[in-house]
């Protein structure tokens, strides 16, 4: 589910979408000095930099080749000036001068790569002033939760893109650590389609919060009016375009959609096509992904939920070469048991579903516990009263906006199906979390990994699509995804062997997470003798 979907109203509150929907007040926070009261209990580089060497050795380590899914054991890694020189050897002309790190048999893997976030999202679908620092705080711990988790590298796929691009310039400047981040500004969005809310409907608050921070999609009502809109979006180093696909909303009791003209995406394929720019596009219904097999589109992000695809269809998406992020812990996340009442019995009542309701509860009591303000967490269960106290049209009709969780059970059912399919005809899978809606935390990334294992991916293949088929979705697979020379010094290191199937839960605590060769992350007390540090 994408931005922009998840406000609601509380009793003893105002709605929320998107942050600044009804709250100047939050907004002003988000853009004045205030974050920075964060410095004093937020990791930031200075925090590492005892670490930092511009020769840096990582020995005693098992190195995972994610290509192949092989391991070459009890080696070493050079690391000079940020990337990787040599793999099975620590010498260099300079190497007495170098930080050794001994890993004492941990994986080394590539750094992980979130391929479907919002970083200024802040994972929660109601807003209160009382709220307004939590929030505030809280976007700057998505980018450390990030790192904490091993991702180096997400890709954001619509913010609000002046404080996106404060929160970079944050780590960039060393007072946060964080990774970075790929981005598309604002997407571009027919009036009225998804998520089928601008802030003129939001009335007062909401206007004045928009004068504050940017809009996080660009509503055009024309042609002529997305000819202007299109080249200005992809200005301040933005680098793929993002649409929204879907005839139908995602949110309880509205129906159909307005969509793109055929002119409009001829428009937007063309100029892609001139400019050297992908395009990424979400859907969640057939609709959006059966348009877009007649246009070159880079990436469909979710899955169709609502019918299976067929193999012709299947077909045509993989020779066109066009790659999915499934996002399949949203399903898990957003399955409100709230609101099964209204959920078809047989997308509720089987093993898997079930299962995965256990899960999601152990999770949203403990793990998720360590991701999120506790008042923004507490928020998110209040949300759920709206669920068990009304139906889909009933909601519609008291304006409390949510998101219709039966989409949700179905991306469990037949979006589980759809993308097995899509796997075993060869298509090329990310790995993504949509980061930033309710309860989809930042630094959730190893939900997601073992969601998609428990839906049908062996471990060598998931972590294939955390690592270098991100990165090949991204266009930056020459740079990062896998151990190689040449390629920047992204690592993870991790306790226990990725490719097993019983260590499929070892990304749940990474024990360091490296960006550029430069230490960011690390869970346990580092012990520095001279210069080799022990983990």
């Amino acid at each position: 589910m994408d931005s922009g979907v998840t406000g609601h109203r509380l009793i003893n509150g105002v709605t929320r979408r998107d942050f600044l929907k009804y709250s100047s007040a939050a907004a002003a926070a988000a853009v004045l000095p205030v974050p920075d009261l964060q410095a004093a209990n937020l990791p930031s580089k200075k925090d590492y930099s005892k670490y930092h060497n511009r020769v840096i050795i990582l020995k005693n380590c098992n190195i995972v080749d994610v290509k192949t899914s092989t391991v070459l054991r009890n080696s070493s890694l050079l690391i000079e000036n940020g990337k990787i020189i040599s793999i099975g050897s620590a010498k260099a002309k300079n190497a007495d001068d170098a930080l050794i790190f001994d890993l004492k048999g941990a994986y080394v893997i590539p750094g992980l790569i979130d391929s479907h976030c919002h970083m200024t999202l802040t994972g929660v679908g109601s807003f209160k002033i009382s709220n307004t620092m939590a929030n505030v705080r809280q976007m700057d711990r998505n980018f450390t939760n990030q790192t904490a988790s091993g991702v180096t590298t997400v890709r954001d796929m619509g913010s609000i893109a002046n404080i996106l691009h404060m929160q970079i310039g944050k780590v960039e400047k060393g007072k946060m650590v964080g990774p970075r981040v790929v981005y598309c500004n604002r997407f571009l969005n027919v009036k009225g389609g998804h998520p089928s809310i601008t802030l003129s409907d939001q009335g007062f608050w909401a206007v004045l919060g928009g004068l504050m921070v940017d809009n996080p999609s660009i509503h055009f009502e024309d042609i002529e009016q997305l000819k202007k809109e299109i080249a200005p979006n992809l200005e301040d180093g933005a680098s793929f375009i993002k649409l929204t696909l879907d005839d139908k909303s995602v949110l309880c009791g509205k129906k159909k959609l307005p969509v793109y003209s055929d002119e409009m995406l001829k428009y937007i394929f063309d100029y892609s096509q001139t400019n050297g720019v992908p395009v990424a596009g979400h859907h969640q219904y057939r609709y959006g992904f059966t348009r877009m097999l007649d246009y070159p589109i880079s990436s469909l992000e979710h899955v169709a939920v609502d019918e299976e695809l067929s193999e012709t269809e299947i077909k045509r998406f993989v020779d066109n070469k066009t790659a999915i992020i499934p996002t399949m812990s949203v399903g898990n996340l957003m399955s409100y048991p709230e609101f099964e009442r209204f959920v078809p019995v047989h997308l509720k009542e089987n093993g898997f579903v079930e299962n995965e309701q256990k899960i999601r509860q152990e999770y949203l009591n403990g793990a998720a516990l360590e991701l999120e303000e506790p008042a923004l967490h507490q928020a998110n269960n209040e949300y759920a009263r709206h669920y068990s106290m009304h139906s889909a049209d009933e909601l519609l009709e008291r304006k409390i906006i949510v998101a219709n969780p039966v989409l949700f059970y179905q991306m469990l059912n037949t979006g589980r199906t759809n993308i097995n399919k899509l796997k075993e005809a060869g298509a090329l899978i990310g790995c993504g979390t949509d980061a930033g809606v309710p309860y989809s935390y930042h630094g959730s990334i190893w939900y997601e990994i073992e969601l998609m294992n428990r839906s049908g991916f062996s471990p060598s293949e998931v972590l294939k699509c955390a690592t270098i088929n991100n990165a090949r979705i991204l266009y930056m697979d020459d740079k990062i995804g896998s151990i190689e020379e040449g390629k920047l010094a992204d690592i993870t290191v991790l306790e226990k062997n990725p490719l097993e199937q019983d260590n499929i839960t070892t990304y749940r605590k990474p024990l360091m997470t490296f960006k550029e060769g430069e230490l960011q992350y690390h869970k346990n007390p580092l012990k520095q003798e001279n210069n080799t540090v022990c983990i």
